[in-house]
């Protein structure tokens, strides 16, 4: 398989402040967060939405990391889930 894990935003680097602030699955109003895997073509190949109550679950009690998007000089921190706990698929 291709894709192992995914990234989930927790925390931004705000220059308002200059610290990093709670930010995407920390902050959301959502219900719902959908993940697109893509092809290196930019094609999606398929989507995934999680219910974000289970997302939450996931993420609290993982080890945060420093990561930056591609094209941004904004830096953030996030963790990176498995894909198999995300779909809740039972794996050895």
């Amino acid at each position: 398989m291709k894709f192992k894990k995914v990234l989930v935003e927790t925390q931004c680097w705000s220059n308002r402040t200059m610290a990093f602030e709670p930010s995407g699955i920390s902050v959301t109003t959502a219900d719902i967060w959908s993940f697109a895997f893509r092809d290196n073509d930019d094609n999606v190949l398929v989507s995934v939405s999680v219910p974000v109550t289970r997302l939450k679950e996931l993420v609290d009690g993982m080890s945060e990391f420093s990561i930056n998007a591609p094209g941004s000089a904004n830096p953030g921190r996030g963790v990176a889930i498995p894909l198999y706990d995300l779909l809740g698929i039972t794996h050895e």
